[in-house]
């Protein structure tokens, strides 16, 4: 579809819009310049411009009151998993090379337990996840 045909058609089928709003959009649709543009190429611009929209929006939405604050870590592999303990209002990580550690609920590191066992060497432990099973307080 040629760009006068675009401004005609939209005009009549939206119904709201001048001739010159619908131009500027056609010109925004098409980024080759080459003076048509298809339904591929409009259905493609707009999911691209509310996509956008909404990254905008989300980066927006989050409230930042303090400045960011670097937790300290007692870890000294990659942090595998955290989880939220309903029952005591507390976190849990555990890292690959085995160290738990558990935090308060303003996020200060309350204590940390290696685990190990008499079959298993720290060097040779390697935690992949942990998981919670409250029901039974393990």
């Amino acid at each position: 579809m040629s760009r006068e045909d675009f401004m005609q058609k939209m005009t009549e089928i939206v119904g709201w819009g001048t001739k010159e709003e619908y131009g500027e959009l056609f010109d925004k649709v098409d980024v080759a310049q080459d003076g048509f543009i298809n339904w591929d190429k409009l259905t493609s611009f707009i999911l691209l411009e509310l996509y956008e929209q909404d990254e905008r929006e989300k980066t927006t939405v989050v409230p930042q009151w303090k400045d960011l604050e670097f937790l300290p870590v007692k870890h000294k592999d990659i942090i595998q998993k955290v989880i939220f303990l309903k029952s005591s209002s507390h976190y849990l990580t555990i890292s690959k090379e085995g160290l738990l550690a558990i935090w308060g609920e303003n996020l200060k590191l309350q204590e940390t337990f290696p685990i190990t066992s008499d079959a298993t060497k720290l060097k040779h432990l390697w935690v992949t996840s942990l998981v919670s099973l409250e029901n039974v307080n393990k």
